[in-house]
């Protein structure tokens, strides 16, 4: 008995990398899910003499994720979704849950229990059939597979994977037999058929990337992956700020980036308009601190020995602070009055605060000596200090804040990707907020900083101190500099661009992405509904038509409302406070009185419209006056469109 050995293994991940054109960029893991679900479907039949997964029970669930698992694991606990880097957490199930079976088609035919939908819907190249949430197997797809695994060579590799963890017998036949009956132990015979064609040409790239064999499964470590791909040198970190209307899901986007990212490994904020530097960075704030205390008992000479060692170089050292700690060994001396103004004369000089004039003054020296030792056994009697404990004092020190947590996290873990996510970039003045920092922005192919700058006294201090080994390259020379793993993605509200403008030196330094409004029925906002009394008005259906009168009136697309803009299905009252109001005073309130107001109600019993403000829908009969809107708009409730009218 062998196994494959981790070499082919590890040869076979990377061509199977190229099923995406570039598995880097965003949606490039849509190929390989397809490849998952068909053929861990197939994986389900074979095992469970089925033809029918039924994801509602909990039975064929778990063995259908077992079979997806074999295809997606990777490391113990992550999956990949793209055949690359980097790998994604799972609790079980692969995010079969998340990303497949709660949206899209899986979904949709829970909605419509009758009919039969395509798997996958996209690409004209279909796989399965998905009916009331249940999985049915179709053979006669199989051969679409050429679309996805378009060469002899990712099949050859994509069977490398699928058996790298069974058992291969038979050396006795050719590689190609064995290998064969190794995989229909997995598969169906019509799956076999179209992964391992019986062709030379076939049989060639299969024996070319079959080099060697091991007497042991080999597992394989991220850490391979990473070397496979040299990631640490060809790490393009990201800067992006994905924009659009408000509610077109930009942080939905962000979610979706980030699936399967340890939660350690992403730090988060929002700005506002009162946001700034230390909010971004940080600053020193007062805090409580332990402060130790000694109970050992010190001569003078080693009194005046220690002082050094507790004095910061360049600061003033207060006498009854000292005294105040070792009050126990002053009390021990029993010192007459002349040597305690020698222990005064003796710190002051040790502090390097050596003023003559201070030094004179017998009675102020002496009493600032037994004041500090009085506090000190006050304390003690009291509860409030322990000479074998810690006193606690408010000091003030550097407060680290999301910038700086992000970048100490990075520079720690420089294998890991790290994420810094701001929410609503443009609501803060990014100027004042990220001061000089923006200058980091700038990225070498390595993916560090172009322009290493400056580090504050206080950020320098603070580095030197937790950054520790390899990672106090982030503060080199008192130099930040941004590291390659840490990626910043943002999002902005076009609505928002002019509460804080950004500057052409600061937009450059970002890519961008627009996030268009979603008009689909096929996501889950197309299924959201808008009731008022007796009416029930598609969500999307109103989107369409109200957007296109603020496009009208406002000759831009920054005020309209993308899909999202409500979480659900709303009744009137909702509708009201966070529809009609964002259109009130975002869009139509300094338009009232004139022509292009589209805040107006039809009658239909007058044949009439009426101009109203938003303090009306309040004041009178609102659900008529709310019906008489959307006739304005020209949207019906359901159950009144025309054929066709719906998704004009």
């Amino acid at each position: 008995m062998h196994y494959i050995s981790k070499k082919d293994i590890l040869s076979a991940y990377q061509i199977l990398s190229t099923i995406s054109q570039d598995p880097t960029l965003q949606g490039a893991t849509q190929a390989v899910s397809a490849l998952r679900y068909v053929v861990g479907l197939d994986m389900f039949c074979k095992r469970t003499h089925k033809n029918v997964c039924d994801t509602r029970d909990k039975e064929d669930l778990k063995v259908f994720q077992e079979q997806v698992g074999l295809i997606c694991d990777v490391v113990q606990g992550y999956y990949t979704s793209n055949f690359y880097l980097p790998l994604k957490q799972h609790n079980g199930d692969y995010c079969i849950g998340s990303n497949f079976l709660s949206a899209g088609q899986v979904d949709k035919s829970a909605i419509k229990p009758d009919e039969i939908f395509i798997y996958p819907k996209r690409g004209g190249t279909p796989l399965l059939h998905i009916q009331n949430r249940k999985l049915i197997s179709q053979k006669a797809y199989y051969p679409n597979l050429d679309n996805y695994l378009d060469t002899d060579l990712k099949k050859a590799a994509f069977v490398i994977w699928l058996v790298r963890r069974e058992k291969i017998s038979g050396q006795e036949h050719s590689l190609y037999e064995t290998i064969s009956k190794c995989l229909e132990r997995l598969i169906s015979q019509e799956m076999l058929a179209e992964l391992m064609p019986n062709t030379d040409l076939y049989k060639n790239q299969l024996s070319s990337l079959l080099t060697g064999f091991s007497s042991s499964p080999s597992l394989i470590t991220q850490e391979d992956l990473e070397k496979l791909f040299h990631q640490s040198s060809s790490l393009k970190p990201s800067q992006l700020i994905y924009f659009g209307a408000p509610g077109s899901g930009k942080s939905h986007k962000v979610a979706e980036d980030l699936a399967g990212i340890d939660r350690e490994n992403i730090f988060r904020t929002t700005f506002h308009p009162d946001y700034d530097y230390a909010s971004f960075v940080g600053c020193y704030k007062p805090e409580m601190r332990s402060e130790p205390t000694w109970e050992e008992s010190y001569t003078l000479d080693e009194l005046l020995a220690i002082i050094p060692n507790e004095v910061r170089v360049g600061e003033n050292y207060p006498v009854e602070k000292f005294c105040l700690r070792h009050y126990r060994s002053i009390e021990k001396l029993n010192i007459s009055s002349s040597q305690k103004n020698e222990l005064r004369v003796k710190i002051l000089q040790a502090a390097k605060n050596s003023d003559e004039q201070q030094a004179e003054g017998k009675t102020i020296q002496t009493a600032t000596v037994l004041a500090g030792a009085a506090l000190g056994r006050y304390l003690e009697d009291n509860g409030i200090l322990s000479a074998s404990g810690n006193s606690t004092a408010i000091a003030y020190a550097f407060t680290p804040q999301v910038f700086t947590k992000a970048y100490v996290h990075a520079w720690e873990h420089p294998n890991e990707k790290v994420y810094l996510v701001i929410e609503e970039i443009n609501r803060g003045n990014c100027a004042q907020i990220f001061g000089d920092l923006f200058q980091l922005l700038d990225r070498k192919d390595d993916g560090t900083s172009c322009y290493p700058i400056r580090a504050d006294k206080d950020l320098a201090d603070y580095l030197q101190h937790v950054l520790n080994g390899d990672a106090k390259r982030g503060i080199e020379g008192g130099n930040l500099c941004l590291p390659p793993n840490l990626h910043i993605i943002a999002t902005m509200n076009t609505s928002d661009q002019s509460l804080f403008p950004m500057d052409s030196a600061f937009k450059r330094r970002w890519d961008w992405e627009y996030i268009p409004i979603n008009y689909s029925d096929e996501v889950k906002s197309g299924q959201f509904v808008i009731t008022i009394n007796d009416k029930n008005y598609k969500w999307v259906t109103f989107l369409k038509a109200v957007n296109r009168h603020i496009r009208d009136l406002t000759h831009s697309e920054d005020k309209q409302m993308g899909n999202f803009f409500v979480k659900n299905s709303i009744e009137k009252e909702a509708f009201k406070s966070k529809v009609m109001a964002y259109l009130w005073h975002e869009v139509c309130k300094d338009e009232y009185g004139t022509q292009g107001n589209f805040f107006r109600s039809y009658e239909e019993e007058k044949k009439d419209v009426k101009e109203f403000s938003f303090n009306e829908l309040y004041e009178e009969v609102d659900y008529l006056l709310l019906q008489g809107f959307m006739a304005y708009l020209g949207v019906r409730a359901i159950g009144e469109e025309s054929a066709g009218e719906e998704n004009e």
